[in-house]
């Protein structure tokens, strides 16, 4: 059965796990200090995944001038965006998915095959 939610829609034990997470990771201050360190975390995380969505709708926008749309992959503007916001390269198999992005990308299994 499942628990009920609170007044604000929450699941106790979820709540109850949550604040025993944090306790063990701000084992050394005070609660009402790392109110501040979770909330500066989240925001963090909001910014990210904002800059994140910006860039792989630019990406698209930018593909789809150059007649290269990339709406059949959409789970792969949003990665190419990561990799792009991160400076890090895409490792993958599909390399030509990803050659209009700006991105690195590394073939892993392309030594194999040769």
């Amino acid at each position: 059965m499942a628990k009920q939610a609170n007044d604000n829609g929450a699941n106790p034990g979820f709540e109850a796990r949550l604040r025993a997470a944090v306790d063990k990771l701000c084992a050394n201050m005070q609660r009402s200090d790392y109110r501040h360190v979770a909330l500066g975390r989240i925001f963090l995380k909001y910014i990210s995944d904002t800059f994140e969505a910006k860039r792989a709708a630019l990406l698209k926008e930018d593909n789809r001038r150059r007649g290269d749309a990339l709406d059949d992959h959409v789970p792969d503007t949003f990665l190419a965006a990561a990799a792009a916001t991160r400076g890090l390269a895409v490792v993958t198999r599909n390399t030509g998915e990803f050659r209009n992005t700006g991105v690195e990308t590394v073939d892993p299994w392309a030594a194999a095959r040769a």
